[in-house]
């Protein structure tokens, strides 16, 4: 695999045709705001597909979903029958589309817009890869924290949490240490591939999906893009608005990682022994859309 760094502007050639997976719960709202979002930066730059992933949200919101559903003829809903978590349905997403690419991100504002249209020029530019992690740029430590802006202005800088962090390290080191991933591209749910990649992984067997596991079980060509986070402008006397957190807990997370170890890791053999493998099924999720 060879990593790549960065990137040039944008070229003039048309990106294919882009499926943009969306997993949410009872984030009705965040995914109406990221909605137009997409529409305002994408434009008519290119023809793309937002599936939005209901997992398992409350009645309301599923409602509220389905009215918005209705009203945007780029968005397609599909609801699964109870709340399987952002891992089950990011690869139920990623299973339904039928697009030349596709992109995952997320509903809580964490992942810009405006870094997709570089992201599929810098693929197509690139026909030997694959797979494309989006990363944030890091800032100069002069200017983490509170950046001061003109006319009192300010925009604060939120740090994730410890445990957070030093969850992320854990699962880059398992993703770099046990699955061929390059030390320089980290590992996140912001990320572009192609579809014929996504086929090969769902023909094989899985024990415990996981769309990155997955698709680096294929050995793909990798890289990176790093794109500036925008800075959220704030006037004084205005509480700072932050992105949703995260659902999952301390406990959670090491769930989740030892799951990582246990069935992507060094010990997958072993745990072949006690799990019957299969290939992935939305319908096992209730998929109704």
């Amino acid at each position: 695999m060879r990593p790549q760094a960065d990137f040039g502007p944008p070229s003039q050639a048309v990106p294919p045709k882009l499926a943009i997976i969306i997993p949410t719960l009872n984030g009705a709202e965040r995914v109406k705001r990221l909605c137009a979002e997409l529409k305002n930066k994408l434009g008519y730059n290119i023809s793309f597909t937002l599936i939005i992933i209901d997992d398992g949200s409350k009645p309301e919101q599923a409602q509220l979903l389905r009215q918005l559903a209705a009203t945007e003829p780029c968005l397609r809903l599909v609801q699964l029958d109870a709340n399987y978590g952002q891992r089950i349905a990011t690869v139920v997403g990623t299973a339904l589309a039928d697009c030349e690419l596709i992109l995952t991100m997320d509903d809580d504002g964490s992942h810009p817009p405006e870094a997709i249209l570089p992201a599929l020029d810098f693929l197509q530019q690139r026909p030997e890869l694959d797979l494309l992690y989006l990363a944030p740029r890091r800032r100069p430590a002069s200017q983490r924290g509170v950046m001061r802006l003109p006319a009192g202005q300010h925009t604060a800088i939120r740090r994730p949490a410890a445990w957070r962090r030093l969850g992320t390290l854990a699962n880059n080191f398992l993703f770099h240490a046990c699955m061929g991933l390059p030390w320089q591209v980290p590992v996140g749910s912001f990320r572009l591939f192609r579809t014929e990649l996504v086929k090969t992984a769902l023909q094989r067997p899985v024990c415990w999906p996981y769309l990155s596991a997955m698709l680096l079980a294929c050995r793909p060509q990798v890289a990176v893009q790093f794109y500036s986070p925008p800075a959220s402008v704030k006037k004084p006397g205005r509480t700072s608005s932050t992105v949703a957190g995260s659902s999952y807990s301390p406990r959670k997370l090491t769930g989740l990682y030892l799951r990582l170890v246990w069935y992507w890791g060094p010990l997958k053999t072993l745990a072949g022994w006690f799990c019957r493998g299969k290939v992935f099924n939305p319908a096992d999720y209730g998929v109704r859309a």
